[in-house]
Order: C-alpha cells, then sequence, then structure tokens
C-alpha cells in the first residue's frame, strides 16, 4: 500500500512554509507522495521545489 498526503490551496508564505514543514514529517513517517493544489493564483511549482530540496525521498505531485 502507498500512503500520499494532500495539502489545501497555500495563499500565503506561512501557509506554504507549513506544507513544506508537513511534506518533511510525512516523509519522516514514511509517506510516499505530497500533492499539492494549482489555483486562483496560486503556484504549485514554488511549493513543489521548496518540498523537494528539503525532502530526501518523497515523491511529489501537482494536484491542478
Amino acid at each position: 500500500m502507498r500512503l500520499g498526503i494532500a495539502f489545501p490551496l497555500a495563499s500565503t508564505a506561512e501557509q506554504v512554509r507549513g506544507q513544506i514543514d508537513a511534506a518533511v514529517l510525512a516523509e519522516d513517517l514514511g509517506y510516499d507522495i505530497a500533492w499539492v493544489p494549482e489555483g486562483y493564483g496560486a503556484d504549485a511549482v514554488s511549493s513543489l521545489g521548496a518540498i523537494a530540496a528539503r525532502t530526501d525521498r518523497i515523491g511529489i505531485g501537482s494536484a491542478v
């Protein structure tokens, strides 16, 4: 079984930092993938890049 985490749309820097911290924790707990949404002017690529920079194994995906 694979386990993933999906984040709500983040519109502030504080929310993006929360996504990054949660993705790091999810990786530590053995999660396989983290999904970040994009829409209404929010950019998933920046969040995904930051998550990739802080993690080693967890997969990342854009939930467009």
